[in-house]
């Protein structure tokens, strides 16, 4: 009998749970936006054609009731604070907020209440905007160290790369990161001809991507290199412009002997 009894009590507490699980959906989704421009914090699709939602902000210092909709009305009702930064799309109840500032950050939850009860928190990170990375070089010994640095960023991640392929720790790189100054230093171990070229440092986060390149030619092997790449066409150029260089002689000392020639005749008929 007790048996019989513990196990109505697990078929009860399994449609209970079942039942909870139809009537409250909910879920969550991380958002990135960067300071001082906009992001849309998604709603739901497929909105029911009656009952109400609202938004809720909520964060560690503060929290506050952004927007009341009845589904199917003109329009929200939105609180002073978010008057004039938001703007709501009653299609899918979604929420775009202008001018993000860092304190902007934190959850965003929407409840919307009808037939079904769906919950969805919008975890929003506020980044700050990224600043085109500088490269400067140095020298030790055989090896040359290329420095990529931001002034302004967050969430970042880095890559150097070479003729488009991805460059990694082995024997010949060294990848090495210094969040604390926004840093990140390409080391080329013993430098041959065929390390010299062009280098780019691309920095990225959640929502902006920059680059930038390094046309390696420093070090005296680089530098080698330069000079050949410029003395092989020169000396293709040198018995062209010998030849150009006789020409012009020759020409011009015909010219003067013509003359001199001319002269010489014109002076005999006068003195006939």
């Amino acid at each position: 009998m007790a048996e019989e009894s513990y196990r109505r009590g697990l078929l009860v507490l399994s449609a209970l749970t079942a039942l909870f699980t139809a009537l409250c959906k909910a879920d969550e989704v991380l958002v990135y936006g960067e300071r001082q421009s906009s992001v849309i914090v998604p709603g739901f699709s497929g909105l029911e054609t009656s009952g109400r939602l609202n938004w809720q902000f909520s964060s560690r210092k503060t929290s506050a009731a952004i927007l009341d909709y009845v589904i199917g009305s003109a329009e929200a009702n939105i609180s002073p604070m978010y008057k004039n930064r938001i703007q709501f799309f009653p299609s899918n109840a979604s929420v775009l907020i202008k001018v993000l500032q860092y304190s902007d950050e934190g959850n965003y939850t929407l409840t919307v209440q009808g037939a079904v009860t769906q919950t969805r928190t919008v975890l929003l990170q506020v980044l700050g905007p990224l600043s085109d990375p500088l490269i400067f070089s140095s020298e030790r010994n055989s090896s040359v160290e290329l420095r990529c640095s931001v002034v302004s960023g967050s969430g970042l991640t880095f890559s150097w790369d070479r003729d488009g392929s991805a460059l990694h720790n082995d024997t010949k790189y060294q990848l090495m990161e210094d969040y604390s100054t926004l840093t990140f230093t390409l080391t080329i171990r013993n430098l041959q001809k065929s390390d010299c070229g062009s280098y780019k440092c691309r920095v990225s986060n959640p929502v902006s991507v920059k680059e930038s390149s390094y046309d390696l030619s420093s070090g005296e092997v680089c530098r080698q290199e330069v000079y050949l790449q410029w003395l092989v066409p020169v000396c293709a150029l040198v018995p062209c412009a010998l030849f150009l260089i006789g020409s012009g002689m020759f020409y011009f000392i015909k010219k003067k002997t013509r003359e001199r020639h001319g002269m010489s005749e014109e002076t005999d008929h006068i003195n006939a």
